[in-house]
């Protein structure tokens, strides 16, 4: 699978959306001021939210826009803590 965008747009897009959420953003408000902002490649946050309605999990988004493993793996471990918290 082909990249989406390289690392350093990649770690952007993550502070971003971390911050906004961390700060009591939804997911889909988070990505809509990402996307007016225009701070980040408009095909990384289409393809991101392709992934979402598509059913595709949150780490399988990240996985598509070319995130390492590694962050794969964590970012499956995160969504399954947060399940086992609620």
């Amino acid at each position: 699978m082909k990249k989406v965008a390289n690392t350093t747009q990649i770690r952007r897009f993550l502070f971003s959306l971390t911050l906004l959420l961390e700060n009591g953003f939804e997911l889909k408000e988070s990505l809509a001021i990402m996307r007016r902002s225009q701070q980040l490649p408009q095909r990384l946050l289409v393809r991101f939210e392709e992934g979402l309605v598509q059913g595709s999990s949150i780490a399988h988004a990240f996985k598509q826009l070319g995130c390492t493993n590694n962050n794969h793996t964590l970012v499956q471990l995160a969504a399954i803590g947060i399940i086992i918290l609620i």
